[in-house]
Order: structure tokens, then C-alpha cells, then sequence
């Protein structure tokens, strides 16, 4: 969490590569306020990081939205 607070963009994408080599970044492993920050890193590298981070926002998981269909009187 020290690196949503202090880290710069290049300890952010150290921390992602480690990360991911070990099998632990990615939306189910990691905390959605550090994968936002990480791909906001990946945008600002640019050029392939930029891929990654095309990659990371369309492989996001989305959440059912509650239909109000059934709630209504």
C-alpha cells in the first residue's frame, strides 16, 4: 500500500513485474486501488506498457449491475 501512497512510476512498475512473475498481479490478486494506479503508470511509460495497460482495462472484471426490475411495486 506504500505504493499508492510514495511510489513513484518506476517502483510501481517494478513492483507489477515482480509481481506478475511470481503469478501474483492481475485483477484477482491484486487490489483494484493499485491495479488502477499501476495502469495510470503503464499509460505514462507508454508505447508497450501503454499495451499493457490497454490490456488490464479491458480484461477488468466487470460487476452485475443490480436490476431494479425486481424491486419495484
Amino acid at each position: 500500500m506504500q505504493l499508492l501512497r510514495h511510489g513513484d512510476d518506476d517502483a510501481l512498475l517494478d513492483a507489477m513485474a515482480m509481481l506478475e512473475a511470481n503469478g501474483r498481479f492481475g485483477w484477482r490478486h491484486t487490489p483494484p486501488e493499485l491495479m488502477h494506479v499501476t495502469i495510470e503508470a503503464l499509460n505514462r511509460a507508454g508505447g508497450d506498457h501503454a499495451e499493457t495497460a490497454r490490456y488490464l482495462i479491458a480484461s477488468q472484471p466487470v460487476l452485475p449491475s443490480a436490476s431494479k426490475a425486481g424491486t419495484m411495486p
